[in-house]
């Protein structure tokens, strides 16, 4: 865990590290957002960049294998990739990093985020099914008691599902226009 300071350890850049290892086919095998959790990265990320993460790469090249393995083995078209040749790329981006291990490490960073994000629209999505329920079951039960009410329901029962389909769709908006910058993948709030 990170200190009470707010500093983060050697410790938790290491089990952060160490996610690759965890979700891939020679590890254990957990979800991504087991191992984030574990790791404590949502918490820990305000006060992490990728050049916190050199360093401990350059002692482990194992980690770049874990890492670049992670990327080649994905099974989805969403995220990012890291490539041996130091290149960090997504549908909206590409960057070429000095050293593979920089390019690591950015990756992480950028991997791990927008899982995070997944997570949170996931999470925001069911929210949303579960209010549209409640709200249409209420309705339901309004009109069978009023039947003259009708247009009440047909005309607020979408409200709530479509207010959230917009908050998602927002966020999702904000992802995808953000474009890589590596000043933004330091020390940033996500």
């Amino acid at each position: 865990m990170s200190n009470h300071d707010g500093s983060v350890t050697r410790s938790d850049l290491l089990n952060i590290l160490d996610i690759a290892y965890a979700v891939s086919f020679d590890g254990p095998r957990i979800s991504m957002s087991k191992a984030l959790s574990r790791a404590n990265y949502a918490k820990l990320r305000p006060h992490i960049g990728p050049e916190d993460l050199v360093p401990l790469i350059r002692e482990r090249p194992d980690y770049v294998r874990d890492w670049i393995g992670l990327s080649g083995d994905k099974r989805a078209a969403g995220g990012w990739e890291v490539g041996e040749d130091g290149t960090v790329g997504s549908m909206f981006d590409s960057r070429t990093f000095a050293s593979v291990e920089e390019a690591v490490a950015n990756f992480v960073v950028l991997e791990l985020d927008y899982h995070v994000a997944l997570d949170r629209s996931c999470m925001a999505w069911l929210v949303l099914v579960v209010a549209s329920l409640v709200g249409a079951l209420a309705l339901a039960m309004l009109v069978s008691r009023t039947p003259e009410l009708w247009w009440i329901a047909v005309t607020v029962a979408p409200l709530p599902f479509l207010a959230g389909w917009l908050l998602v769709r927002r966020g999702r908006k904000e992802d995808a226009s953000r474009r890589f910058d590596p000043a933004s993948t330091t020390n940033d709030s996500t």
